[in-house]
């Protein structure tokens, strides 16, 4: 099951809270600048907690944003014990924005 977290946390009001998912988890999530929107009113490490909540394990989430976010959502993944990767865009290592990708391992 596929969930784009744009359109899920779009739905909050502006207190940060959780998206309630009970009983529901998925295989695979994406955010497509969602961080950089967010970052100004969430602190994003609650944010990536909430998405291990929904992820399953085994699951992966796809996160698409600019180039100081993703670096600092890598860290976050992997003290979170995710395996993640950072990637270029298809407009190249100098584009603005990159793509991590995070498997969360059993």
């Amino acid at each position: 099951m596929i969930l784009n977290l744009i359109v899920m946390l779009g739905t909050l009001s502006g207190r940060c809270e959780p998206f309630d998912t009970y009983p529901r988890t998925y295989d695979l999530l994406h955010a497509a600048g969602l961080f950089s929107i967010e970052q100004k009113r969430c602190n994003i490490s609650n944010i990536m907690l909430e998405i291990d909540r929904m992820l399953r394990p085994g699951g992966r989430v796809y996160i698409r944003d600019t180039v100081s976010v993703v670096n600092e959502l890598h860290a976050i993944a992997v003290a979170m014990g995710w395996a993640s990767a950072v990637h270029d865009t298809s407009e190249g290592p100098h584009a603005s924005w990159r793509l991590l990708r995070c498997d969360k391992r059993f």
